[in-house]
């Protein structure tokens, strides 16, 4: 079984992004009381790599990312790593109808989805009675320029039109707050995390 530095290894994963995945992690644990009876939706996973340094802590995560390329990379590096406590989503929230989650994080994938309520409003109803949700996202005004061939639905968001969203949705007690940056691309990326729970 491979370690989840030489799963890093493998795939190439730059310093700057470990560096990333740490401050995530931290943030994610810190927020949500994250322990082994716990199951964890991990929204937008992208190629797993969150969801690896995660998933000791955990029951059980599942990885739902609508990429097949990214997703085979999330499967592949759970397998190198001989995990068995994993579910493997290829689809949008809309679309999935299996068991509910105690947290769900969204970890800088939310500024991907094209209608954010729709996603929002499948994630609440995909979780427990006192289920967490904590979002990391980009400030929008420190969005980087995108190039023109690539379309994103949305470059960041503001923590107050976030909190505004998941109110609006019934989520209780959403709190935001700073919490650094990260580099990207050239970039340095302020970001913020709102937390709620239903």
């Amino acid at each position: 079984m491979a370690s989840i530095q030489e799963v890093f290894t493998h795939f190439n994963v730059a310093q700057e992004n470990i560096e990333r995945l740490d401050h995530f992690v931290d943030i994610i644990k810190s927020q949500s009381n994250l322990n082994k009876s716990m199951t964890v939706l991990d929204f937008g996973c992208e190629k797993g790599f969150l969801g690896l340094k995660l998933i000791d802590d955990a029951k059980k995560i599942a990885f739902l990312d609508p990429d097949p390329n990214a997703i085979s990379i999330a499967e592949e590096s759970l397998k190198m790593m001989g995990k068995t406590n994993y579910e493997i989503i290829n689809k949008v929230v809309e679309e999935y109808n299996g068991s509910k989650f105690d947290l769900v994080y969204a970890s800088v994938s939310l500024h991907y989805v094209p209608d954010v309520k729709s996603a929002l409003t499948k994630i609440k109803s995909l979780l427990n009675p006192d289920g967490k949700l904590v979002i990391i996202e980009i400030y929008h005004k420190h969005f980087p320029q995108i190039p023109k061939d690539k379309h994103l639905p949305h470059h960041g968001f503001t923590p107050e039109s976030l909190t505004e969203v998941v109110t609006e949705l019934g989520f209780k007690d959403p709190q935001w707050k700073d919490c650094g940056s990260f580099k990207h691309g050239g970039h340095d990326l302020p970001i913020f995390y709102l937390t709620a729970h239903i």
